[in-house]
């Protein structure tokens, strides 16, 4: 499997133009940096990156520098990095979670809601094997806040059971918690 992904890795670099291999180059380099502490040269990569190609994205930067920071554990940096980039929503699960952990709840479930927003954006694409998880987690902290959100959140959740795909686990790991609310709701 490692093989297949190194190929593949292999034949997207190869397909870049000179311009784009060197703005890869200069975000390894920024993340390298990162991970060693070296926050003073990577800031300048960062800025050499717009230099050298300006159509190069905020998001594209904020990425790399969210991955370092965050491999790194600086989450402070990292949500930083995360927020100045737009929040990107593939990175919002992890931002949540680290929210939640730390028990800020409410702004766990904004970047849940980011996330869940745009799966739900994107037909066909809800419910996930196994949830998602967040699906549950949005679904009771909207019990009394939004009802109609709740109902909605929570039966996308239970629908993931009903999965065709036969590698994802049937069982959902708060399948009695979502049925109880559904039926308080009701």
């Amino acid at each position: 499997m490692k093989n297949k992904y190194r190929e593949a890795l292999k034949k997207i670099k190869d397909s870049l133009s000179p311009e784009e291999k060197t703005v890869d180059l200069m975000l390894d380099r920024l993340y390298r940096l990162i991970l060693k502490g070296k926050i003073g040269q990577a800031n300048l990569i960062a800025k050499a990156i717009k230099v050298v190609s300006p159509k190069t994205k905020e998001v594209v930067i904020s990425n790399r520098i969210f991955e370092a920071y965050w491999k790194s554990g600086r989450y402070k940096d990292a949500i930083k990095a995360y927020v100045k980039g737009g929040r990107p929503f593939w990175l919002a699960q992890e931002v949540g979670q680290y929210y939640e952990k730390n028990g800020q709840i409410d702004k766990a479930m904004k970047e849940y809601n980011l996330v869940i927003d745009v799966y739900l954006k994107k037909k066909g694409f809800l419910p996930l094997p196994k949830g998602p998880v967040e699906l549950y987690k949005l679904g009771k902290w909207y019990i009394k806040r939004n009802p109609r959100r709740a109902k909605k959140l929570l039966k996308l959740y239970l629908q993931a059971e009903k999965s065709t795909d036969p590698a994802a686990p049937l069982r959902l790991k708060h399948k009695r918690q979502a049925e109880e609310l559904l039926s308080n709701l009701a």
